[in-house]
């Protein structure tokens, strides 16, 4: 069956994609750019009644896959003799998110380390009824947890300024969601109606795309910026009480690295989808909330 005209150009897009993506995994996995180039010829062979919006779609879950590093698309003994080209790899999920956006609300709050996020959250969860979420506690709670499978994963991935696998920090999310949808009541939490700030999630575009999809879609991401001197006088400042075994300089610049090479690119993506209010935080804490609070009284009018 021929390709619609627009799925047509997409796929020409995406063909120079793959080939782009393979090359910059070179140096993460030798096998990897092969599979992948592989993989994706044979998924555009199987995709001609797919829309074009499907297919970018299932491209950025493939690339994420393989920026993740942990999994190939196919194991390492696979034959690619044995690969059937009638199947497609990525059936695209059917699944619904486990919370409805018209009734649950996700706010993202995006930010560098030191960038005021957890300050801003507290002073909106006063204002507005929203229960915060930090995925950085969620993550040091489950790594101190006793007889956590994770524990010590967390504790390397933390200590090294790298982000934890997805799956490990959508899952603690979604678990907390689901006790907080228990238990809260009060303006904004009834008749199955809740709000939620998480804050310092997503860091990768495949925790956005994952959480979106099976979780609950974001209807905002508030993206506090401001530079990294500032952010490293406060990180420093912090250390001085916090007991925090990632508040050292060393880990500090892995942390703005990761940042930058990791996290900016979710701020772009969701600001292509019109949902990012960026807020300077170099500002006082007053000043700061003021623009805050009027982006989340917006949202809600």
């Amino acid at each position: 069956m021929p390709l619609l005209s627009q799925t047509t150009l997409s796929l020409r897009r995406l063909r120079v994609g793959a080939c782009a993506i393979a090359i910059r995994s070179r140096r993460q996995h030798a096998r990897a750019p092969i599979l992948f180039s592989f993989s994706v010829c044979l998924w555009l062979h199987s995709v001609s009644s797919t829309t074009s919006s499907n297919v970018e779609r299932q491209l950025i879950r493939h690339r994420s896959s393989l920026d993740n590093t942990t999994t190939l698309l196919f194991p390492p003994d696979t034959e690619i003799s044995n690969l059937n080209p009638n199947q497609s790899n990525m059936a695209e999920s059917t699944s619904s998110p486990v919370f409805g956006a018209e009734k649950v609300t996700v706010i993202y709050v995006l930010g560098g380390p030191g960038a005021g996020k957890g300050t801003q959250c507290s002073k909106l969860v006063d204002a507005f009824g929203f229960c915060h979420l930090s995925a950085g506690d969620l993550l040091r709670e489950e790594q101190n947890r006793e007889g956590s499978q994770y524990g010590e994963m967390i504790r390397t991935y933390i200590r090294e300024g790298t982000i934890v696998p997805s799956h490990v920090t959508i899952k603690l999310l979604e678990n907390a969601m689901t006790e907080e949808m228990k238990k809260k009541t009060g303006d904004g939490w009834v008749d199955g109606r809740g709000r939620f700030l998480i804050d310092g999630f997503p860091r990768k575009i495949d925790q956005a795309i994952g959480f979106d999809e099976t979780v609950c879609l974001a209807s905002l991401v508030i993206f506090f910026n401001t530079s990294e001197d500032v952010m490293l006088e406060r990180l420093l400042e912090r250390a001085k009480t916090s007991g925090r075994e990632d508040d050292n300089v060393e880990t500090i610049r892995k942390r703005f690295r990761t940042y930058n090479e990791q996290t900016m690119p979710v701020i772009e993506h969701y600001r292509t989808l019109n949902k990012v209010a960026e807020i300077d935080s170099t500002a006082a804490v007053e000043e700061v909330y003021h623009v805050a609070c009027a982006t989340v009284t917006n949202l809600f009018s």
